[in-house]
């Protein structure tokens, strides 16, 4: 996002001068207002001690907050140079300048504490991490200028859950939940004047206008709604009430310039947070690849472990005596050898990914291999039942795959069996066709196989998967 937008839209006032510097007084953004004082047809990019002709800057940069005298349009004026830091690094320096006498009534600066709140904001937008914190104190600080008698911030996200900040100091608003309803209710309306007319929406007694069932809700007079936009995006609105009273033209001004800079604060944080995802995905994803280089190291030395086993039981089917128990677990070793054979090439496939072959498998095979793993390796406690059709039909994918999704939803109702219980896996044809499409929206009409475990373990509880299924979103 361009940042630099968002402080010339925050200096652009009429009523104030200021102008922002890098570590060299190279001047980067400036209001109007220091426009309209220095008169001078070039700024940007100029050096401030050039600009206003101040000697003293030449000798030493300031550390700390400091006045300078300047001179403007051949008259002579006062200039506050702070430099803006966090923690022991400086980034620049803000200039505030107090014109000229003569310039003063032309101007028709309002006597406010305006301008000191806005440095104050600036320094916060710096050292405040938490979106909530900085917002709330903006939100404190625009109900004092303006006197209102309560303020509240709705910052809006993609997933149309907003977030609320609440400031009132005397406990006006009983019913926050309500007013959040309500508000939901009419930001439709109000999002859409917004966008056409890009100012602040004042809301008076008067059924006509847009937003009075907000106001009758509030039970107040008077309300401002002002638009938070970054770079043409609504990002929130600051809504600000009076019980009694109106609101001046230099009221809604100020208003209006912190919703810019709250506009400001939200896109700032709100970036930084994504570059903090962004970074924590990236360290997950080089993880991920090392585990994939270990993975497959790991592969190859199975592999061989497995070419050994699978000689050693040829070698023992020729030499063992002819039984049928000895060949059955023979025959498991085997097939458990070779289940495992597929699961080393997928972990090779997870080192170094490969395309995906497809099979014919025949569901019955492989079921009955679960089957056989299920009633040798699982606790005498779970008592596992099979109920699969015959002759189910032949599907295309990938058996390894296939066999592991089931054994892992095996295993996972094991898990949730604590003491005994009971497993159960099914299996049976389907046919989806005009019959019964409606009941499987999904599916393409044709045949398949439908696979099912259950258990009666203790499961998840509703709590247990609302917190899984946020994690997992």
């Amino acid at each position: 996002m361009n940042n630099k937008y968002a402080l010339e839209e925050l200096l652009n006032s009429e009523f104030n001068a200021f102008a922002l510097t890098d570590n060299n007084l190279k001047i980067l953004s400036f209001s109007r207002g220091f426009k309209k004082i220095i008169g001078a047809k070039r700024i940007k990019g100029i050096l401030l001690d050039k600009l206003l002709n101040i000697d003293a800057l030449r000798i030493s940069l300031p550390e700390r907050e400091e006045y300078f005298s300047f001179t403007a349009k051949g008259q002579t004026g006062k200039i506050l140079i702070r430099p803006v830091k966090k923690h022991d690094t400086k980034y620049g320096y803000f200039a505030e300048v107090n014109p000229p006498e003569s310039l003063q009534e032309e101007k028709k600066i309002p006597a406010s504490n305006f301008s000191a709140e806005q440095k104050e904001i600036l320094a916060l937008l710096l050292k405040e991490n938490s979106l909530n914190n900085l917002v709330g104190d903006i939100l404190h600080r625009c109900t004092r200028l303006s006197n209102s008698s309560f303020g509240i911030a709705v910052m809006f996200s993609e997933n149309r859950r907003h977030e609320y900040v609440f400031h009132d100091p005397g406990e006006i608003i009983l019913r926050k939940e309500d007013i959040k309803k309500n508000i939901n209710i009419s930001l439709s309306f109000i999002n859409k004047w917004f966008y056409i007319n890009r100012v602040s929406l004042l809301i008076q007694n008067s059924p006509s206008n847009i937003g009075y069932n907000l106001l009758k809700e509030f039970e107040v007079d008077t309300a401002v709604i002002a638009p938070c936009f970054f770079e043409d995006r609504l990002l929130g609105i600051i809504i600000v009430a009076k019980e009694t009273g109106g609101y001046s033209r230099n009221d809604i001004d100020n208003i209006e310039q912190i919703a810019t800079l709250l506009s400001f604060a939200i896109s700032s944080i709100r970036t930084r947070e994504l570059n903090d995802a962004l970074e924590s995905r990236l360290l997950q994803a080089q993880k991920l690849e090392t585990i994939g280089k270990l993975s497959s190291g790991m592969a190859h030395d199975f592999s061989n472990l497995l070419s050994s086993i699978f000689g050693s039981l040829n070698l023992l089917k020729k030499r063992v005596p002819e039984r049928e128990d000895i060949y059955r677990l023979l025959d498991n070793i085997e097939n458990s050898s070779i289940r495992a054979r597929d699961l080393t090439k997928g972990l090779l496939s997870f080192g170094k990914p490969t395309p995906q072959r497809k099979e014919l498998i025949k569901p019955n095979q492989l079921l009955t291999e679960i089957s056989k793993v299920i009633n040798q390796t699982f606790p005498v406690r779970i008592i596992f039942k099979s109920d699969i059709n015959d002759n189910l039909y032949d599907i295309l994918g990938n058996g390894t795959e296939i066999y592991q999704v089931l054994l892992n939803l095996c295993v996972n109702a094991k898990e949730a069996i604590e003491e005994k219980g009971e497993l159960s896996l099914k299996a049976r044809n389907i046919t989806i066709d005009n019959k019964n499409i409606m009941n499987h929206p999904m599916l393409d009409e044709g045949n398949y196989v439908w696979f099912t475990v259950k258990d009666n373990g203790t499961g998840m509880t509703q709590d247990d998967s609302i917190l899984a299924f946020e994690h997992h979103a």
